[in-house]
């Protein structure tokens, strides 16, 4: 009897700093299982997308051991590669700025990151930008958290004051005016939240109108796409994960 064996799902790459990953209390797991980060704030990371400088590079004689010492201005950390994926460090060199995609391990007390893409980034305002972004990340993850746990608390109570009302209410007649027309519920007016399947399909077609036949860069990808980030790499993830994508160099996407 054939099994089907279904495709293993990449975990979304957090855009966060490198002192949450320092900081943040490690989770390491057996198996498949990845193992994780659980930030302070919150956020349990098992992939990150990083922007730092390169303060420090090395490279074994025998190229099978490389790594990059990486500085965002909140922390410090590794980004170490071996064997095959020595090649993502082989251009880099210390001075430069680049975006980094990676899983997050640890190791003899090192927390390291093992890179996925590493590619040098131009413009110094970049480290600036990743800043906000991280910033205002974080304080829509809250808000959301907060929101949540507010629900839970509604919820309670309006299980409890239906009863409470019940005591109050007075058997003396009131006149009875005519009731206003009902309005359209609002929350049909307002748009359905896109599944996953359209937020794939709208990744998709933005790759296509893109690409000039090398892929489509990674940013520029998350810059036309209308939508959260972290819901469009997300979907890159799938879409690479079950093969309707591919990369054809590091950095670049394009659709199969």
């Amino acid at each position: 009897m054939n099994e089907t064996k279904q495709p293993i799902k990449r975990l979304v790459a957090y855009k966060v700093t490198i002192a949450d990953v320092v900081d943040g209390n490690y989770k390491a797991q057996e198996g498949f299982n990845p193992s994780r980060v659980e930030i302070s704030w919150g956020l349990s990371v098992s992939r990150v997308h990083i922007i730092a400088t390169v303060v420090n590079h090395y490279k074994s004689e025998d190229s099978k051991y490389a790594f990059i010492t990486l500085d965002d201005g909140t922390g410090v950390i590794r980004s170490k590669a071996f064997q095959q994926d020595t090649k993502f460090l082989e251009k880099i060199k210390k001075g430069d700025i680049v975006d980094v995609i990676g899983r997050i391990r640890e190791y003899n007390d090192e927390r390291y990151i093992v890179p996925e893409v590493v590619r040098v980034v131009d413009d110094y305002n970049m480290i600036t930008l990743r800043k906000l972004e991280t910033t205002v990340f974080k304080n829509k993850f809250l808000k959301k958290e907060g929101m949540a746990t507010k629900q839970k608390e509604d919820g309670k109570k309006e299980r409890v004051e239906p009863e409470k009302k019940k005591k109050t209410v007075k058997n003396t007649p009131q006149k009875q005016e005519p009731k206003p027309e009902k309005k359209k519920d609002a929350a049909k007016e307002t748009k359905k939240p896109l599944d996953d399947k359209e937020i794939r399909e709208r990744v998709v077609k933005t790759i296509e109108v893109l690409d000039d036949g090398e892929g489509v860069d990674y940013t520029d990808i998350l810059k036309n796409v209308d939508l959260e980030d972290n819901l469009i790499e997300k979907a890159i993830d799938e879409l690479l994960s079950e093969g309707s994508c591919y990369e054809p160099r590091a950095g670049k996407i394009k659709v199969l």
